[in-house]
């Protein structure tokens, strides 16, 4: 059977990912969509993070961020401005996701206007580990794209 790039591409997909996207903000609340500015703001960030992941070993694929217009749903009129994004396949290695919501969270309490969102294949597995605490009319329907991580 031939290999394909496309092929490849679907094994990935099929695997567990966590996906997040950054949203940096002036002092003003003004969201930064310069793509030159987001490019030295991801300098600063790897560097921030480095802190914490120069002896981390990965199970599968590294935190990465770089310049996107990624959808943050599935619908193709959720394509944002341009900001922050990142994706890594974690498969069955959870401590993976959960050290890269650590890094966010790091991000957002040292970067203020920071603001993150980040799903897995599951969707939005924060919503989902806080359940117990959550009121009741929050449910996957009523809060899809509702969670996000930032600094009050």
């Amino acid at each position: 059977m031939a290999c394909s790039l496309f092929n490849s591409k679907r094994v990935v997909e099929e695997e567990e990912t966590i996906r997040y996207w950054l949203f940096p903000h002036l002092e003003n609340g003004t969201p930064v969509v310069d793509e030159e500015k987001l490019e030295e703001l991801i300098s600063k960030f790897q560097a921030h993070v480095a802190l914490y992941t120069h002896q981390y070993i990965w199970n599968n694929q590294p935190f990465i961020l770089r310049v996107g217009q990624h959808s943050s749903g599935s619908e193709p009129a959720d394509t944002l401005d341009p900001h922050i994004y990142g994706s890594t396949v974690v498969g069955d290695f959870l401590d993976d996701e959960w050290f890269i919501v650590f890094l966010l969270m790091t991000l957002t309490q040292d970067f203020p206007g920071l603001v993150c969102r980040v799903v897995d294949s599951d969707g939005e597995f924060l919503m989902i580990e806080a359940a117990n605490h959550l009121p009741e009319w929050a449910n996957p329907d009523t809060a899809e794209q509702r969670v996000s991580l930032f600094r009050l």
